[in-house]
């Protein structure tokens, strides 16, 4: 089930998105123990500003998808993360789960995201996305 996440969910969250701080190719000081709880605050804020989509099944979080809203309104412009569970990697249908559901919402524009590697690009463009010019960006 996709659902917005909320603040019961920030700790998971927080989990699943170091899991995958390599493959989006975060800092590498994002998830160290000394900086967990600015990450848990930008985390919560996320959430509060419904920036944030979860795949959930059973009691776990198997995905996550943070949107990038237009001027902080409620015009969602673009996906700035997805990130899939470890246990879910490969298999085809989180991470395009997540990328489909944001395609769907109503307040959604033309949608920009960089692919950061080659999984998430062929995830992007088997969703409909096109390769734009620049260096890594697509859209819809």
């Amino acid at each position: 089930m996709i659902r917005q996440a909320g603040l019961q969910d920030v700790e998971q969250l927080v989990v699943l998105f170091c899991s995958g701080a390599k493959g989006i190719r975060l800092p590498p000081e994002t998830c160290v123990p000394e900086n967990r709880q600015r990450l848990h605050d930008l985390m919560r804020a996320w959430c509060e500003q419904e920036r944030v989509w979860a795949l959930s099944e059973a009691d776990h979080i198997s995905g996550m998808v943070v949107v990038e809203r237009f001027k902080k309104g409620r015009v969602i412009s673009g996906i700035e993360y997805v990130v899939v569970a470890e246990s879910c990697r490969g298999q085809h249908r989180v991470g395009p789960a997540l990328v489909r559901h944001v395609q769907t919402l109503p307040d959604v524009t033309d949608l920009r995201v960089t692919a950061l590697n080659p999984h998430s690009r062929k995830l992007l463009e088997n969703c409909g996305f096109w390769l734009d010019p620049k260096p890594n960006r697509m859209w819809t």
